[in-house]
């Protein structure tokens, strides 16, 4: 059974006050503007699942890695249910990342809005190529892209 948000808000608190007697500095909720990968979205995740059984999915032409698992899924339905799901599960960001670097990714672009992800990537694996699409007009952004794309040939 899923739990409610007025539970999920007073088990936050009770762990804020948890943390800060075992001695952190600072606990706080942070003010976020949507609430995504997170347990109190699995009505809204199965509701997605079931309206997607409309849509045929296939098997990827390239790599495909999950946002749960961090590793390369290659049927459809295996992506159908990565892509309704994952809005409640934790991203394992960092695994699906080590993935992709690992298979001989060199080019990454982050979707709009931020680029706390490419920052990131930067830090990580400074081999490659990390960019936020939302800090660069599209025509340069498509021209960075192709040229290291190039480079690794």
């Amino acid at each position: 059974m899923s739990a409610t948000i007025d539970e999920a808000s007073a088990a936050l608190d009770d762990f804020t006050v948890r943390a800060l007697a075992a001695g952190a500095r600072k606990a706080q909720h942070l003010a976020i503007s949507v609430t995504s990968h997170y347990e109190l979205l699995a009505d809204a995740a199965d509701q997605l699942m079931s309206w997607s059984r409309d849509i045929p999915f296939h098997a990827p032409h390239g790599v495909y890695i999950d946002n749960r698992g961090g590793r390369p899924l290659h049927s459809g339905e295996a992506i159908r249910a990565d892509l309704a799901t994952n809005m409640r599960y934790t991203v394992r960001w960092f695994d699906a990342l080590t993935v992709m670097m690992e298979s001989g990714a060199s080019v990454l672009v982050e979707a709009p809005p931020g680029q706390v992800l490419t920052d990131i990537a930067r830090e990580q694996f400074p081999d490659g190529t990390a960019l936020a699409a939302s800090s660069l007009p599209f025509d340069r952004l498509t021209g960075i892209v192709r040229r290291r794309l190039a480079q690794g040939d």
